[in-house]
């Protein structure tokens, strides 16, 4: 088999993708407007909460609250009139004007909000960036760490978390490393991660995960897999469990590693016993310590639990329901997805959507050409790994959003509030269904150069278009 492991032609596209994400980043992070991202007021909230020291919540299941600096929650309540406006424009001077008021940090209230009850781990990059402004303000000066000031430097601090995942899959993954680079720089992911969205959790997670199991699997230098090795797959798991545990899945992709590559075979299912024992304690350990403050909800059957009931009396029907909703929604899936900027209100021209897709499918197939030729018991572990995970994540919206009545309640005939980026941590794991063992087809070589040619100019182009659509959306008016 040949795989794409040379270290030099690694190396560059490590630092290439460093390099635009970077430069494409760091620029999506100050032509945003404050919280006009999927709901960046509560994970900004968060953030600035654990950034003061307040990490757990507190109150009620379902309604908790946190403390935070009344400064922050004030910011973060005064740009919802951008959401869906789009004859309504950020101006420089509300930049500036924000950045050079001074904040009174002193005063503390209690709130709730939505991501108060979510892991504080999910926000600790952003809230390390906010830290460290907090301590450059000793040096600068008090007045100097204002609220947008802890917005750019949370968003900073996520931005660098992100690249540090995405070039760690590339540099593990023996094959897809151009298809990494490429959904990594994906229009809308690349935007989420200059947010304070904490996707990168999944997205960054699930793109690591896959790029270490292949490692293990097909890396000639690891001829003896230990119970470290599965340590390390526990804890990248538990960055995917945390944030979004429909993508859990994933791990089960380990179980296809040979035999061979371990010391024996009873060797290889207690590592990986002791790989799901790690994920489910530490899951549940974060868990208790997260709630340690919270009080159980009291009442009746919720509206969720209610829609748990009619999916496990109706699982045909459900699965028409789930049906429905594909055909209903693929292209719009598509376009919030891969090309879709804001708060899901600045969308790119359908054309270009189009060119994405394509451009995202040719090179899944070029990568393929030096991937390894994967057997049909594991492409079909593939597809239903896949179709599962796409399951899940329609179950778990409607469950946790279909099941209110203002959104279709229980037994609604569609599935309401499932977003395209949802699905973008399945391209590392879909890909995986065009694997082809490499030939001398002069086709394919063809095939090959073309995508060598083409991956870093197509990806300069769409992060480039980006700027070009935030800067017209939200400052030209």
């Amino acid at each position: 088999m040949q795989l794409l492991d040379e270290s030099s032609k690694s190396r560059k596209i490590e630092l290439t993708f460093i390099k635009l994400a970077l430069i494409f980043g760091i620029l999506f992070v100050f032509l945003t407007p404050p919280m006009q991202s999927p709901d960046e007021d509560s994970h900004y909230r968060k953030s600035v909460s654990i950034a003061f020291g307040y990490l757990l919540p507190q109150g009620t299941t379902g309604s908790a609250t946190m403390k935070i600096p009344k400064a922050a929650l004030d910011f973060a309540s005064a740009y919802n009139g951008l959401i869906g406006n789009m004859d309504q424009k950020y101006t420089f001077s509300q930049m500036v004007f924000s950045n050079w008021l001074p904040a009174d940090w002193s005063q503390v209230v209690d709130v709730p909000y939505s991501t108060a009850e979510s892991c504080f781990i999910l926000h600790l990059p952003q809230a390390a960036g906010m830290v460290i402004g907090r301590l450059l303000s000793f040096v600068l000066g008090k007045n100097s760490f204002t609220p947008i000031t802890a917005m750019y430097m949370g968003r900073l601090g996520n931005l660098l978390f992100y690249i540090f995942l995405i070039t760690l899959a590339i540099k593990l993954s023996p094959v897809y490393k151009r298809l990494i680079f490429a959904a990594g720089l994906l229009p809308t992911m690349l935007f989420l991660a200059s947010t304070e969205s904490y996707d990168v959790f999944a997205y960054g997670g699930v793109t690591l995960l896959i790029a270490y199991i292949l490692n293990l699997w097909h890396n000639k230098k690891i001829a003896n897999i230990s119970y470290k090795e599965h340590l390390i797959l526990a804890f990248i798991a538990l960055l995917i469990v945390l944030g979004k545990f429909v993508y859990i899945p994933a791990i089960l992709l380990a179980l296809f590693i040979p035999s061979s590559k371990y010391r024996s075979l009873k060797n290889k299912i207690l590592c990986n016993v002791l790989t799901g024992g790690v994920i489910l304690a530490l899951y549940l350990l974060f868990k208790t310590v997260n709630g340690i403050y919270l009080n159980a909800a009291a009442g009746g059957a919720s509206q969720s639990s209610q829609q748990v009931a009619f999916i496990l009396a109706n699982p045909f029907q459900f699965i028409w329901i789930v049906l429905r909703t594909i055909k209903n929604m693929a292209f719009l899936y598509l376009k919030n997805g891969l090309a879709t900027l804001g708060a899901i209100d600045t969308n790119f021209p359908s054309i270009i959507v189009i060119f994405v897709i394509f451009y995202l499918l040719f090179m899944i197939l070029a990568d393929g050409l030096h991937s390894v030729n994967n057997g049909i018991g594991y492409r079909l572990a593939i597809l239903a790994m896949t179709l599962g995970i796409v399951g899940l994540i329609e179950a778990a919206l409607y469950v946790s959003w279909t099941s209110l009545p203002q959104y279709g309640g229980v037994g609604a005939p569609i599935v309401d509030g499932v977003q395209g980026r949802y699905f973008l941590p399945l391209i590392p794991i879909f890909a995986q269904l065009f694997s082809f063992k490499p030939s001398g087809n002069k086709i394919r070589e063809k095939l090959d150069n073309m995508a060598e040619t083409i991956y870093v100019p197509c990806s300069k182009f769409f992060l480039a278009a980006s700027g070009f659509i935030l800067l017209l959306r939200y400052w030209v008016g």
